[in-house]
């Protein structure tokens, strides 16, 4: 290829034909080079001063990839929890509107208990039950039944009866009545003295810690009657 020599005081410049607006070649003497355009004593050229760096150039991908994601596809704002009031304290919350189960009421009277709480085919399946599974302890039988009644029998203000007559054996039906003095007919005189010094110490014990002793009271009653003396 050819080239082109300029000649300019003492020096000459050889310029390439291929490359002659970008590259120049100096051929023998020149002068030294200006301070500017240099940087830590490297030459800069011009195109290196006019470069126009980009964010890709400086910024790592990852970085420039989350800035255009925030750009063009921002994420929904995540809703706002309710505010409290200004007092601090939460709002109240809406009364439940269902009706609270009302406890059922004591009976007042025996009489109103025995006719609530008490029936003669529940009090007859107790005393087939108890003698099935002990059928040579009547003892245990008299116990089952006693508190059968205390259970059922509570009344409120609790019910206060006579050992030899009245309240609390007069409040049970005839069919009752009949059924315990069934049971009751099946032991013998010394084992109804048993049942009746029993039921008594056990009146006693239940009554000093507050708890019904209805039952124990009406076994006494029907033992004193039948058996007299």
């Amino acid at each position: 290829m050819g080239t082109l020599t300029v000649t300019s005081k003492g020096a000459s410049i050889e310029l390439s034909a291929t490359d002659m607006s970008e590259k120049w070649e100096t051929v023998g003497k020149t002068k030294p080079a200006a301070t500017k355009g240099k940087a830590n004593g490297t030459k800069v050229s011009k195109k290196q001063e006019a470069k126009i760096y980009t964010m890709e150039d400086v910024l790592p991908a990852s970085s420039v990839e989350n800035m255009y994601q925030a750009a063009f596809n921002p994420t929904p704002a995540s809703p706002k929890k309710d505010k409290k009031e200004t007092n601090g304290t939460a709002k109240p919350k809406p009364k439940s509107t269902e009706k609270k189960v009302e406890k059922p009421k004591i009976p007042s009277t025996l009489a109103q208990a025995v006719k609530e709480n008490l029936r003669v085919e529940d009090l007859k399946n107790l005393l087939e039950s108890s003698q099935v599974r002990f059928p040579d302890s009547p003892l245990l039988w008299v116990r089952d039944v006693a508190a059968y009644l205390n259970l059922k029998l509570v009344t409120q203000p609790p019910t206060e009866g006579d050992t030899l007559g009245g309240e609390p054996s007069t409040a049970l039906t005839a069919n009752m009545k009949k059924v315990i003095n069934v049971m009751l007919q099946k032991c013998t005189d010394s084992m109804k003295e048993t049942f009746f010094e029993t039921c008594v110490a056990n009146t006693a014990h239940d009554l000093s810690k507050g708890m019904c002793v209805t039952g124990w009271r009406m076994l006494t009653q029907l033992l004193a009657e039948a058996n007299p003396t």
